[in-house]
């Protein structure tokens, strides 16, 4: 009597292989999603603390922020020595940030939440961060 040999997979074996990359997937979506918005987060920080320090250079130099009581653009701005593409990242570009000083004692940074935030990302002269 011969013997089939049977080649490939049974459905038993497909089916557990299924459930385990359905339980791997399960579990690393959450996980990257929160990491997406940790990078987005973080890119946001950094380019307002970049700014801050702009800020606080020109601080020193001159003895008081700039006064901008509407929000202004940070790229382009006088008092600073970014250029374009400084704060472009991967989330984020240049025109996403903004500056606005009611009196040359205070500001507030902007980051612009567009498609990247849930909402805005604040920074004010003290160095704290917030969400608007």
């Amino acid at each position: 009597m011969r013997r089939r040999h049977h080649t490939g997979f049974s459905i038993l074996e497909l089916l557990i292989a299924l459930v385990i990359i359905c339980v791997l997937v399960v579990n690393a979506v959450p996980f990257y999603s929160t990491k997406v918005a940790e990078a987005r987060l973080a890119e946001a920080d950094s380019a307002l603390s970049s700014i801050r320090e702009e800020l606080r250079i020109y601080k020193y130099e001159y003895g008081e922020f700039p006064k901008e009581v509407n929000s202004i653009t940070i790229i382009g701005a006088g008092w600073n020595q970014l250029k374009a593409g400084d704060l472009a990242g991967k989330y984020f570009s240049d025109n996403s940030y903004t500056y606005r000083s009611p009196n040359p004692k205070s500001f507030v940074l902007r980051c612009n939440k567009g498609e990247a935030l849930k909402r805005d990302r604040t920074l004010t002269e003290l160095g704290v961060f917030g969400f608007e």
